[in-house]
C-alpha cells in the first residue's frame, strides 16, 4: 500500500521512542543524484516505511534537534523485502528514510541507504514495538558571503 502525504504531516521525532539514526550532510564534492533504499524484512505484522525527497529541515528550538517537515512523502506498509531507487534533485539533494515497527512483535530488520552507489547507512537490528530506524541526508553547499 502506498500513500502520498502532503505538507502539514510532521514527523513525530520528538517522541521518546527507541531510535537508531544517522544524519548525512556533505560539504565537499557534488550532491548525490540517486538514492537506493533497501529494507530486508519479513515481519509478522507490516512495518511502516516513510521516504521523502521533498521536505524542509526544521530546528526544534526546545531540544536543538533537527526534524523534517514534509512537503511530500511516500508511506509504505511493508511485509516483504523492499528495494527502490529515487532520483534526487541535484540543486537541492535531500533524502529522509524512516522504518518503524508499530506491531507487537520484535522484528529483525536490515535497512540500507546507498547514495550514488555508496553505502551511507547500513543497520541490522531487532526492532521492538515503537522502535524506528531513521536516516536524513541533505547536501550542504558552501556559499560565499559578500558585503
Amino acid at each position: 500500500m502506498t500513500q502520498r502525504r502532503s505538507k502539514g504531516w510532521l514527523a513525530t521525532l520528538l517522541l521518546t521512542l527507541p531510535v537508531l539514526g544517522a544524519c548525512g550532510g556533505l560539504t565537499d564534492g557534488e550532491p548525490a543524484t540517486r538514492a537506493r533504499v533497501v529494507a530486508d524484512v519479513d515481519p509478522a505484522e507490516p512495518l511502516t516505511l516513510i521516504i521523502s525527497t521533498d521536505f524542509t529541515v526544521v530546528l526544534e528550538p526546545n531540544t536543538g534537534e533537527l526534524h523534517p517537515d514534509f512537503d511530500a512523502a511516500d508511506t509504505f506498509d511493508i511485509t516483504s523485502p523492499f528495494d527502490q531507487t529515487y532520483s534526487l534533485n541535484p540543486n537541492d539533494s535531500r533524502l529522509f528514510v524512516r522504518l518503524a515497527n508499530d506491531g507487537a512483535a520484535n522484528e529483525p530488520v536490515h535497512l540500507q541507504v546507498l547514495l550514488d552507489g555508496r553505502s551511507e547507512y547500513d543497520v541490522e537490528v531487532t526492532m521492538a514495538n515503537g522502535a524506528f530506524l531513521e536516516y536524513l541526508y541533505r547536501f550542504n553547499q558552501a556559499r560565499a558571503g559578500g558585503g
